[in-house]
């Protein structure tokens, strides 16, 4: 379990244009559970929560849910006017067998026109053979910190991760 803080004070503003904050908890049977909110005065303002956890025997649901609380002022990256509102979603099931496994993830975004759009990824995996159908797993690496494929070594998260 971790947990990442700054802050930055103006003092001849007398406020805080900037704040990031990151809880972590990933226990070694593979669970993550990650919470952040990150702010800086008129650009953004983010909270961030992203899951692996599992619900049933062989089943893991999982997933990221990226909502902006800002509805003034304009996103640094994106460069348009910030929206209340889910920016990203994903959720998906993981299904592991002895010599088997599937992953369902569907993912949801806001693009920088402003429209959303929805992307499903559908994989079976025959262990040791071969998989068959689109790869979610870059997906799930950019938006689970500490997600790693089921049969890689753990690595240790970056100590940066939404550090501004």
């Amino acid at each position: 379990m971790s947990f990442d803080t700054g802050l930055q004070y103006s003092v001849r503003d007398r406020d805080v244009p900037r704040f990031s904050a990151l809880w972590r908890y990933l226990p070694a049977d593979g669970r993550i559970l990650n919470l952040g909110v990150r702010f800086r005065r008129n650009e953004l303002g983010q909270l961030d929560a992203s899951w692996r956890w599992p619900v049933a025997p062989r089943w893991t649901m999982l997933g990221r849910l990226n909502y902006s609380f800002l509805d003034r002022g304009i996103d640094p990256i994106s460069r348009i006017p910030n929206e209340r509102g889910v920016i990203e979603s994903v959720l998906g099931f993981e299904y592991r067998a002895c010599c088997w496994g599937t992953n369902f993830v569907v993912q949801r975004f806001r693009t920088a026109q402003g429209q959303s759009t929805t992307a499903l990824f559908i994989q079976l995996e025959l262990k040791g053979v071969a998989r068959i159908g689109s790869d979610p797993f870059g997906i799930l690496r950019r938006n689970i910190p500490g997600y790693r494929l089921p049969n890689d070594r753990p690595e240790t998260p970056s100590q940066y991760f939404g550090y501004e």
